[in-house]
């Protein structure tokens, strides 16, 4: 009875890996964390972020061999596992894109496809290594910026007042331009 019992298991288990093969999608949410402006180092910004991924098993020895004791059901261990692996990475290039891709923290909510390609260049190899899946797709549909944090406040009226300021340096220089071309002339 064990046995068979036993076989019934594996017998699910590989019919849930054979509806996997054709396609399957995880949704992720990320809970806030800090990401830092390159401008303003020292000063922690809590976002939150959304996406998805929608991957295929296309070498099912593969697949099997790096994910052997997983159970592969819909709300099973292997998704837990593979969420947990996109959260790492993911998180690891967003905390890292505003100073590699020279994105403001104000600014990264609308350059939401500028940061999911980032994401997707970095994370859709390491995903598909670890797991011995094809990633179809990898997106971030949201990026939310906790726009009541004190540090996010903090940061807004520095940036607003670096704007300011370098809008009066540049109609100085331009003055400054304007009256030496009409000293020349």
């Amino acid at each position: 009875a064990l046995a068979k019992g036993m076989n019934i298991a594996i017998q699910h288990n590989y019919a849930n890996l054979d509806n996997l093969s054709h396609g399957s999608q995880v949704e992720f949410t990320i809970p806030y964390f800090d990401i830092f402006d390159p401008r303003f180092s020292e000063m922690g910004i809590p976002v939150s972020v959304d996406g998805s991924l929608a991957y295929a098993i296309e070498d099912m020895d593969l697949f099997h061999s790096l994910n052997k004791m997983e159970d592969f059901s819909n709300d099973g261990a292997f998704k837990a596992k593979l969420k947990s692996t996109i959260t790492k990475y993911v998180k690891g290039v967003i905390t890292n894109a505003p100073t590699e891709a020279n994105i403001t923290v104000v600014q990264s909510e609308t350059k939401i496809m500028q940061i999911s390609d980032l994401v997707q260049n970095h994370v859709t190899p390491q995903i598909e290594r670890t797991f011995g899946i094809k990633v179809r797709s990898l997106e971030i549909t949201g990026i939310n910026i906790n726009k009541t944090s004190m540090a996010f406040q903090q940061l807004k009226a520095l940036t607003s007042d670096f704007q300011n300021d370098m809008l009066k340096a540049q109609q100085k220089a331009q003055m400054a331009n304007f009256d030496l071309q009409n000293k020349m002339n």
